[in-house]
């Protein structure tokens, strides 16, 4: 079962039940580049959480270890404008920009956190052949169907297990399950299998079923 977003080499994750697990770890920024590429599966981006560490050289850093590298995927990166964050529009904006021109220089699929953003990032995308996952999807029908029209995945992950999970089953009713990918971000990776279980319990299939299918899909996006 392949495990698309987990960041393993945070210390608050657990390292357990990974055994079953093929995982893709991504990065956050300069911090952690070195670190993800210990992983056999693993992007390199610089997440809009930590854009004010960066400046414009370390695109090009980005640029040259991407080269010597040869990551499987480019991010997380992406557009996050919840309040609580309090972030620069302008500088995600000139960040994710760049990483979307990475992703287009590379031939490399783009893992995307967006959050209160989908529809600045299908207008930087929509112009573009970018593909890539819109990891840990938390948006509505018309933002999902606009995202896989594109092209692009959907990214499952601990919204699905939600007590108050009515939204997210209505978008895994209706989103193709052959754009569906699932993933355990910075939580229990133990969860990958409670994920898998209620996608297909909501899809109506077996959990082989829906494991096969899911494992398909990251393996046609990332090319493992």
């Amino acid at each position: 079962m392949i495990n698309t977003h987990i960041h393993i080499d945070f210390n608050r994750v657990k390292r357990s039940h990974l055994s079953a697990q093929t995982i893709i770890v991504p990065s956050v920024g300069k911090e952690n580049w070195d670190k993800v590429c210990n992983y056999q599966h693993y992007a390199l981006g610089i997440h809009p959480w930590y854009i004010e560490k960066h400046s414009d050289s370390d695109l090009k850093l980005l640029e040259n270890i991407i080269k010597r590298k040869k990551p499987i995927a480019i991010g997380e990166c992406g557009l996050d404008f919840s309040l609580k964050r309090k972030l620069s529009r302008k500088n995600q904006l000139h960040f994710f920009k760049h990483q979307i021109e990475l992703a287009l220089m590379f031939d490399l699929p783009l893992i995307i956190h967006s959050v209160k953003s989908n529809n600045e990032v299908i207008e930087n995308l929509k112009t573009r052949k970018n593909f890539g996952v819109i990891h840990g999807f938390y948006g509505s029908q018309e933002e999902m169907i606009k995202f896989t029209s594109m092209g692009f995945f959907i990214g499952i992950g601990h919204s699905i297990l939600q007590d108050n999970f009515k939204k997210m089953k209505s978008i895994v009713q209706s989103c193709p399950l052959d754009r569906i990918l699932i993933e355990t971000d910075d939580k229990d990776p133990e969860n990958l299998s409670k994920i898998a279980l209620r996608v297909s319990l909501i899809k109506g299939l077996s959990y082989d079923e829906t494991v096969l299918a899911c494992d398909r899909n990251a393996k046609k996006l990332f090319g493992i």
